[in-house]
């Protein structure tokens, strides 16, 4: 299913296992940040690593419907403009949706 889909079928989605397919349009991985770049960190410092994804990457697409994918700590790293399928558990409530990726 594409992102969009997902975030606006969020209710009756929310609990269920599924795979969505889009184009990541912005990282967040936490080996980037922190450490990595020379701070100091403190503790609980780095966040879970995660990207957005959605059905195309136009500047001018509607962001409210790109979707954050929560990833684990040692899932392979996402560019930018590659499209991605990724299986996970919907997470929602009526103002917010996330996916949580499952192997």
């Amino acid at each position: 299913m594409s992102p969009e889909f997902l975030v606006e079928h969020r209710t009756a989605l929310k609990g269920k296992a599924v795979t969505v397919r889009g184009v990541v349009v912005r990282t967040g991985f936490a080996e980037k940040t922190g450490a990595a770049s020379g701070a100091t960190p403190s503790p609980g410092a780095h966040p879970q690593p995660r990207l957005f994804l959605a059905n195309d990457a136009k500047e001018e697409r509607d962001k409210n419907y790109d979707l954050m994918v929560l990833l684990g700590e040692e899932d392979e790293d996402y560019a930018t403009g590659e499209t991605a399928e990724i299986k996970g558990i919907v997470e929602s409530s009526k103002a917010a949706v996330y996916l949580r990726k499952i192997d």
